[in-house]
């Protein structure tokens, strides 16, 4: 069974202004999307250069966001989402337990409201997800 990891994205919305976000994340990421979508602010972004794997990119998403000033962590947490979405490809298709259970247990730590498993046949996308958007 063969499980290749290809990337990882983070997608975040917000009513307010994401460019101190944007700005602090610095050279440390690719930003792929960043403008208003529906009355809404969005930004996506990958990590910049090259990594091992999904724990090392998920580790330094969060270290990133450790790292924000307190004034720019108030506008990560005020997001009204955060989606963190990574590929894998899976052939064939079985469960990723030990990343499964990573993403639950940095849920509550990155205010994600749930995890979702979106298979495919041949690409896994697992996505955590937090949509407070009324």
């Amino acid at each position: 069974m063969e499980v290749r990891y290809l990337n990882t994205d983070l997608e975040l919305e917000s009513k307010d202004d994401l460019s101190r976000i944007v700005e602090e994340f610095g050279e440390a990421v690719l930003v792929l999307h960043r403008g208003e979508i529906r009355e809404y602010q969005n930004a996506s972004f990958e990590i910049a250069g090259s990594t091992s794997g999904a724990y090392e990119v998920i580790n330094y998403f969060c270290s990133l966001v450790n790292g924000l000033p307190v004034e720019v962590r108030r506008i990560w947490d005020g997001c009204c989402s955060r989606i963190l979405t990574l590929d894998m490809k899976v052939e064939p298709l079985h469960p990723i337990t030990d990343l499964i259970l990573e993403l639950l247990r940095l849920r509550e730590w990155l205010k994600l409201e749930q995890v979702l498993l979106l298979p495919s046949t041949r690409l896994m996308r697992t996505r955590a997800l937090n949509n407070e958007r009324a």
